[in-house]
């Protein structure tokens, strides 16, 4: 249960940092006038990145700005671009994640998420501090699963499939990173990586598509 738990933990605050992020949609020009400038672009796309664990959610924003002819094909370019990169690097942000660094975060984001005006921030850090907490969770939760697993051995084509079915049911395919690597213990390196081998195929399709 703590396995279940943990997951469900992290992808709430998937959620909730996807909400605190989409308000900044609605100001449009004030988020064209905070990236005019290349570098600013770049660090804040990484950055958001990082925050939200979903590059195609800021790449479909910059595709917004471009259609509004707020942003041009080369600043809509790069903010998709570094948005893909810092959400690359969620996953090894989150496998870092402390305990105590999640209380802080839950400790500072609900003052925040009180106040109207910094509602979105507290929204931010509450869902950081939650999805550090499931990952920790899911860590701790993982053990239970250790004689299910050795019982049914899955091979790397079964896993490949179960990697693509959650996938598809989570919507996230950060979700599914963390979630092998938090049975990396107990699948071994190779069973990991053919649980997160379908994520490959699915990003690069979507990056064709757009």
């Amino acid at each position: 249960m703590g396995f279940l738990a943990g997951l469900a933990l992290l992808l709430l605050g998937l959620h909730l940092i996807g909400e605190g992020l989409s308000s900044v949609k609605g100001k449009r020009y004030l988020l064209a006038r905070a990236f005019s400038r290349p570098g600013s672009l770049l660090l804040s796309g990484l950055l958001l990145g990082l925050l939200s664990g979903s590059g195609t959610g800021l790449s479909l924003l910059a595709l917004g700005l471009l259609e509004g002819g707020i942003f041009s094909l080369g600043q809509a370019a790069l903010l998709s671009l570094a948005a893909t990169a810092g959400a690359g690097a969620w996953v090894g942000v989150v496998a870092l994640a402390q305990r105590e660094v999640a209380e802080v975060l839950l400790a500072l984001g609900l003052p925040l998420f009180l106040f109207r005006g910094s509602r979105s921030g507290g929204l931010v850090l509450l869902g950081l501090g939650l999805l550090f907490l499931g990952f920790l969770e899911m860590g701790q939760g993982a053990k239970a699963f250790a004689p299910l697993l050795s019982l049914l051995n899955p091979g790397p084509w079964a896993l490949y499939l179960v990697g693509i079915v959650l996938a598809f049911f989570l919507g996230t395919a950060n979700g599914v990173a963390a979630l092998a690597l938090a049975l990396m213990p107990f699948l071994g390196q190779g069973g990991s990586m053919a649980l997160t081998l379908p994520l490959i195929h699915i990003r690069r399709g979507g990056q064709r598509g757009s």
